[in-house]
């Protein structure tokens, strides 16, 4: 279904016909995007995952994620392999890797961490640092929908494509014809869920616990479905 048929489900079963006029959302989408998000989050496994690639630059230690909730594994493909980098801990990371980042000998990437890239205050200029390399591992603005990974060492070129495995929130409904797996496969769960965040605006404690009991059922269900296809056909391995 579209978004256009799931925000007339939503406003049915709510009632609140206020929340749109003339087909267009006027705060509709905004329950149902916060109820996609809702599900996504109570999905570990299934269409929680996702595989997002980048090319990387020379040199690039830092991979913005958008939308990435969990990073699972990371790959890096040159034209004839695929390898999978070692995670390591920040603290490891930056003693192995300490120097300017320019100093630093370059080659296949083989360790990645999760980073906090996300500056304070909320946009920064690397430019305006008297050590502006500090800031290589930054992102200086945009960040808010990204989390990010560091890499080491350096990109030694430009032809590697970084492979991310990881759970990432679906993309947020925004044009009336706009799908997504929540729209297509359990429409009306995803209805249930913008009718769970707009229980919560009115502070109606007892009917978001209803609605989230309701959530939580359908989702029980679907999960059963996500652990059978998972352990079909898996024996144990000798060795």
């Amino acid at each position: 279904m579209s978004l256009l048929t799931v925000r007339n489900m939503f406003v049915e079963m709510t009632g609140r016909n206020d929340l749109v006029a003339s087909g267009i959302s006027l705060g509709a989408d905004k329950f149902i995007n916060e109820g996609q998000r809702t599900l996504d989050r109570m999905l570990e496994m299934g269409k929680a995952g996702a595989r997002y690639f980048v090319d990387l630059d020379l040199s690039q230690i830092l991979v913005p994620l958008p939308n990435c909730r969990a990073v699972k594994k990371v790959f890096i493909g040159t034209s004839t392999e695929r390898t999978e980098l070692d995670k390591v801990g920040m603290t490891q990371l930056r003693e192995d890797y300490a120097d300017e980042t320019s100093t630093i000998t370059a080659g296949l990437p083989i360790y990645y961490c999760p980073i906090w890239a996300r500056p304070y205050p909320g946009i920064v200029t690397a430019t305006n640092y008297n050590q502006a390399w500090l800031l290589n591992d930054i992102i200086e603005a945009g960040h808010d929908s990204f989390n990010a990974i560091l890499i080491m060492p350096p990109p030694d070129v430009d032809t590697y494509t970084l492979e991310v495995w990881g759970l990432f929130y679906s993309d947020e409904l925004i044009n009336d014809e706009d799908t997504s797996f929540w729209t297509e496969e359990h429409s009306l769960l995803l209805c249930k869920a913008a009718a769970y965040q707009l229980e919560t605006t009115y502070r109606n404690t007892e009917g978001a616990k209803d609605m989230m009991a309701a959530v939580e059922y359908d989702m029980l269900g679907i999960m059963k479905d996500h652990v059978e296809e998972e352990i079909a056909e898996i024996d144990q391995m000798s060795g």
